[in-house]
């Protein structure tokens, strides 16, 4: 089904309403949003750049267009994205079939000496630690950063935010990082 086929299903005009419509609202997502005005009327973190002499300045220009929303523009609470978790270490619901699920876990693309992991699955980059599978995804925005780490076989999922650059992301692999035990 094509992207335009999807939000005219759903009876919606854009594909931001066919994501809430289908995805966020089922699955009691009420803490994500695209768009500035929703964000911004609620509790958030506003990112924060350092300048040169180590001060943190509010992070300018924030949300530049609709534009980047299909590659990060999706801004979201520690809270629900737990939700999204748990929804992944589920068995899909209603909102999607179990072998659907499951296949995202499943590599597509081997990455090589990539920091992001050793594979791409369907949205997710894996990455085996010590012999156990991990599914992550990361976003970042001008001074903002998450990570989602997920560890299926143990039923475990971290949410890291920071909202300071750009030791942001730094900070947020290091407490998502596997280690080996023979490290």
């Amino acid at each position: 089904m094509s992207r335009s086929g999807c939000w005219s299903t759903a009876g919606t005009s854009s594909p931001e309403q066919a994501l809430a419509e289908l995805i966020l609202a089922p699955l009691g997502l009420t803490n994500s949003f695209f768009a500035q005005h929703e964000i911004t009327a609620r509790r958030f973190a506003e990112g924060h750049n350092a300048e040169a002499d180590g001060s943190l300045t509010v992070a300018r220009l924030w949300r530049p267009s609709r534009a980047n929303n299909a590659g990060g523009g999706l801004a979201s609470s520690v809270t629900d994205q737990l939700r999204w978790a748990r929804f992944h270490l589920g068995d899909g619901g209603a909102a999607l079939p179990t072998d659907a699920l499951l296949a995202m876990r499943r590599p597509t693309v081997a990455l090589r000496a990539s920091t992001l992991g050793d594979a791409i699955g369907i949205g997710w980059f894996l990455r085996d630690i010590d012999g156990v599978r991990t599914i992550g995804h990361g976003g970042s925005g001008n001074g903002q950063f998450a990570e989602l780490l997920i560890v299926p076989e143990r039923d475990f999922a971290l949410v890291v935010m920071s909202n300071a650059g750009p030791e942001g992301i730094a900070c947020n692999r290091r407490s998502c990082a596997g280690r080996s035990s023979t490290t």
